[in-house]
């Protein structure tokens, strides 16, 4: 239904921001029904349980991870040369 990754290191090589939330998908048929949040909060609070006090998302999405409580922190150019947006929330 719905998937996401928290790892160390995401597609932006910067070691001072970590952890990352990555690979998020919900299949279609799913989306609308919150399953994405849940994971996504369920991740947050994996994070601060480690003693991490920001979590990021590098992503080329406007208007998704808003809604999440992440708001946009900049753009950098991730692995890949491509541009990404950097988000960040506070746990």
């Amino acid at each position: 239904m719905s998937f996401l990754t928290l790892s160390a290191q995401d597609c932006i090589a910067e070691p001072t921001l970590t952890p990352w939330l990555g690979f998020f998908h919900t299949t279609p048929a799913y989306r609308g029904r919150r399953y994405g949040k849940i994971l996504i909060d369920h991740a947050c609070r994996a994070a601060k349980e480690m003693g991490y006090h920001k979590i990021y998302i590098a992503t080329d999405y406007i208007n998704l991870y808003e809604k999440y409580g992440f708001p946009h922190l900049e753009n950098r150019v991730d692995i890949y040369g491509t541009d990404s947006r950097v988000y960040e929330r506070k746990l």
